[in-house]
């Protein structure tokens, strides 16, 4: 949609042209959105409280699904607004905003993990910490969690540590978590 500018008459007596202009909605479609950041603050939030252990809201998990969601919503709405404005999807500039967007900040708590390890866990478990942070900068720490739960369950009933990228045991038995976030 757009807005029109009036006409004037100059010192000539002829009309200014109408020039039509975008609407900030229209011509920044990445544009801050109070709703969605509280929406996102309540997700991180029921997800931080249950990882405080409080017993009296046990379904904290609920807050992954919201973000989820919410980034469903997000990506949708700029995947239409690329539609329209080019009348296709790039794939190769989806993944390079995404990247824009995600890599910096992905880079930070890579750097803050490792310098708390370096600072607070012992020597003998910087090897292990240090192929964790390695996975998760590569993106593949999900196949690293699964491959050590594998042959950590072979050796033993229990996991034997747990890893310096998640923010739990990422494998608990059923009867000690929901095994969900």
């Amino acid at each position: 949609m757009t807005s029109v500018q009036s006409t004037s008459l100059e010192s000539t007596g002829s009309p200014e042209p109408v020039v039509p202009r975008p609407r900030e909605s229209a011509e920044r479609p990445d544009r801050f959105r109070g709703d969605v950041a509280g929406l996102r603050a309540v997700a991180v939030g029921l997800v931080l409280l249950y990882h405080a252990g409080l017993k009296f809201l046990p379904g904290g998990f609920v807050g992954v699904d919201i973000f989820f969601v919410i980034s469903g919503f997000l990506i949708t709405g700029q995947l239409v607004n690329e539609i329209g404005r080019t009348g296709r999807i790039s794939i190769a500039g989806f993944y390079a905003r995404r990247a824009k967007r995600i890599l910096p900040a992905a880079a930070v708590v890579l750097v803050a993990t490792a310098a708390a390890v370096y600072l607070f866990v012992s020597r003998t478990e910087w090897r292990v910490a240090g192929i964790d942070i390695l996975s998760a900068a590569l993106y593949v720490v999900n196949w690293r969690l699964a491959t050590a739960r594998s042959t950590t369950s072979r050796r033993t009933a229990a996991p034997s540590r747990r890893s310096s990228t998640t923010g739990r045991w990422p494998w608990r038995s059923s009867s000690t978590s929901s095994g969900r976030c």
